[in-house]
């Protein structure tokens, strides 16, 4: 097959991401310090096939020239991290962005995030790219984790730095876990600061929506702190590919953005009804359903009954009432009766803090 049939011209790809990237940028990163030189590359015979991985992408056919250099080095001013500045450590894992490391930069170890092989292959793809690093890029917040920068080694390998914490993910906690967790002391305090970074996205013009809250998509400090992993915020609608591909993030997902309704603050509210179950109940939602025959009740049919509004996620019996109704409150099958991100932080201060400390 003809490459013009498969692939966008090379030029028009690279020149069309960082138009975008440009607009994305212009006017966020003014106010940002200098970087860093940071630390020289460090690599051994054991990191290899990492350090290769890191470098990036490279896509058949596609070669970067001096044109592409320089279209990069405009866009990003300010905002890149030199290569050499960053010490790749290990792989951690993938996720939908693509391939994940650990590295070291400026002192502070941290995640770095390289895009998928074959990414830039389209235009719809770049368009996708694009709309991620522009939201992280605005994204500054003491409940998200920071955006750090973007670094290459070619116009055709751009990789994406951010804060990195050791304490894991809240559904690593939750279920691989053995520590006691309380309502009245660790709960309260990851749900606090959960609603902190939603009310945060909430308030943004124009009002940014996370999309793909969940007990994977809160990460953890060592002391217990909570943030929303700021590789997770997305704005486009998650896809519920009610199919064979379904994946289980679904269970987390509004009645109305299962049926392909836009996704609005009130569905994020959903899910964040739907994370309070979770840290009540230490359960994957839903994880308790039989069928007849006392097997786990399919993926599929539990979706149908939540968009037909015969299912909500549980709550234990010895959930405390303030949290059991706000949880409720939250997952309300019409979004209309759902509060707001405000009101749910407003609630948790005023009204579940106080109780829980009396009893």
């Amino acid at each position: 097959m003809k490459r013009s049939e498969e692939v966008p011209p090379r030029q028009s790809i690279i020149a069309r991401a960082c138009a975008c990237m440009r607009e994305a940028f212009t006017g966020v990163f003014a106010q940002r310090e200098p970087q860093s030189p940071g630390f020289e590359r460090v690599v051994d015979t054991e990191e290899v096939t990492t350090t290769r991985a890191y470098q990036g992408v490279r896509v058949d056919g596609l070669v970067d020239n001096e044109s592409d250099w320089n279209l990069l080095e405009s866009v990003f001013a300010g905002l890149r991290i030199p290569t050499k500045a960053v010490v790749v450590l290990r792989k951690l894992g993938y996720g939908s962005f693509g391939d994940v490391f650990l590295g070291h930069y400026n002192d502070r170890e941290v995640i770095i995030k390289c895009a998928k092989a074959g990414y830039r292959q389209n235009a719809k793809d770049i368009d996708l790219f694009c709309q991620d690093i522009r939201l992280m890029a605005t994204l500054e917040h003491l409940k998200i984790t920071a955006f750090l920068g973007v670094s290459w080694d070619s116009p055709l390998s751009i990789n994406v730095l951010a804060e990195y914490l050791s304490g894991g993910t809240l559904y690593t906690l939750l279920y691989k876990s053995q520590q006691t967790l309380l309502w009245s002391t660790e709960k309260l305090s990851i749900a606090t600061d959960v609603i902190e970074a939603l009310t945060y996205l909430h308030s943004k013009q124009p009002v940014v929506t996370h999309r793909n809250l969940s007990s994977r998509s809160v990460l953890l400090s060592n002391d217990g702190a909570a943030k929303l992993d700021v590789f997770k915020v997305q704005q486009r609608d998650p896809e519920p590919r009610l199919a064979a591909g379904m994946s289980s993030s679904v269970l987390w997902m509004a009645p109305e953005a299962l049926i392909g309704e836009p996704w609005t603050e009130k569905a994020d509210v959903y899910s964040f009804g739907v994370l309070l179950s979770e840290l009540d109940t230490r359960q994957v939602p839903f994880s308790s359903l039989r069928d007849d025959s006392g097997m786990r009740q399919s993926l599929m049919r539990t979706i149908v009954m939540i968009v037909k509004r015969h299912l909500k996620a549980e709550l234990s019996p010895d959930c405390p009432p303030e949290l059991k109704e706000l949880a409720e409150l939250c997952m309300a099958y019409d979004p209309t009766d759902r509060p707001t991100a405000v009101q749910v932080a407003t609630t948790l201060r005023t009204r579940a803090a106080p109780s829980l400390q009396t009893t």
